[in-house]
């Protein structure tokens, strides 16, 4: 197939130049030409930061029209590589300018990544998205936990982590919340949350 050859060959941008035709000819259904699309961009994420490191990736992104750099799935895989390089203040940016827009889960996933500058500001990025989303997410509980693990807020950790854990079971929430509870010297609650995610692990074991 065409886009195998270009993607073997590292042609990533003649292949994004090429969507729209494949589009417009509808040899491919709108969910594949996505895929395409997305693997295409990862793909020359991933050429530029090998050419030239973080600010080479940079440099490619500011580039970018609109409509790519507001793509969350792309800022994702670009905040991804500049993590990768160490660059987490300018992951961060694109993290925030991407949730302060909407809320996108591949974005919170990398939150805890980040050496965060300003924890208040991220905090409060996070409270306005439980707002705008008529509460907390599992996810943005967890998130909001892992933060609070980071900069040793023990108490706030444990609450987020419980918030979390009350909406859905999660292996690892359940030893971060213990983390959080052996912090406080609440060690025989800390050893049965343990015991909890040890057995949620051994039933979901695939």
């Amino acid at each position: 197939m065409a886009e195998q050859a270009y993607q073997r060959s590292g042609a990533y941008q003649a292949l994004i130049e090429l969507l729209p035709i494949m589009q417009k000819e509808k040899l491919y259904s709108a969910e594949e030409i996505d895929k395409l699309r997305k693997n295409a961009y990862k793909g020359l994420i991933n050429q530029y930061t090998a050419e030239g490191g973080s600010e080479n990736l940079k440099d490619w992104w500011r580039s970018q029209g609109r409509k790519i750099r507001h793509d969350p799935v792309l800022q994702s895989i670009v905040a991804a590589r500049l993590i990768e390089c160490d660059d987490s203040e300018a992951a961060e940016k694109i993290i925030t300018d991407g949730l302060k827009q909407q809320y996108d889960e591949h974005l919170l996933l990398l939150v805890p990544r980040l050496q965060v500058s300003d924890s208040k500001a991220m905090n409060k990025i996070l409270h306005n998205l439980i707002k705008q989303s008529g509460g907390a997410t599992p996810l943005l509980n967890s998130t909001l936990g892992q933060l609070a693990l980071q900069h040793a807020e023990w108490q706030e950790a444990e609450k987020y982590f419980k918030s979390a854990l009350a909406q859905r079971p999660d292996a690892h929430d359940f030893a971060w919340l213990a983390d959080a509870l052996d912090k406080q010297h609440k060690a025989e609650e800390a050893a049965q949350i343990r015991q909890h995610g040890l057995l949620f692990s051994l039933k979901h074991v695939n």
